[in-house]
């Protein structure tokens, strides 16, 4: 099947396990340091990253948020703030692993926070 210019719609959805992002596309950043022709590409917020990395809460992404904050300037503020609008569109059944889990974060990783 071959589509026209113009035809291919964003990739709007993201699956982390139980975790729910509904707005993910919106939150995303344009991928620096790569120019395409007729391609826009994005990534997922940096906010996000940690958070779904610290949900699910395998060692390697551990290891991924610690590099993360060793490299980017996080704002404890912002990342609250980014938590509080997820927790919001998480699923009752997991809202409560996910609140247990951010309050992981804060205890693991606060320090490295700004």
């Amino acid at each position: 099947m071959k589509l026209a210019q113009g035809e291919h719609p964003p990739y709007e959805e993201f699956d982390v396990g139980l975790m729910d992002i509904k707005d993910y596309f919106q939150k995303s950043e344009p991928l620096q340091g790569f120019n395409f022709k007729h391609i826009t590409a994005y990534t997922m917020n940096i906010l996000d990253i940690m958070i779904s990395k610290n949900f699910r809460g395998l060692p390697k992404d551990k290891q991924d948020i610690i590099h993360i904050l060793q490299k980017r300037h996080v704002l404890k503020s912002s990342l609250q703030q980014r938590y509080f609008e997820l927790s919001k569109q998480q699923h009752r059944w997991t809202r409560q692993s996910f609140e247990e889990k951010f309050k992981n974060f804060l205890t693991d990783f606060g320090h490295l926070l700004k």
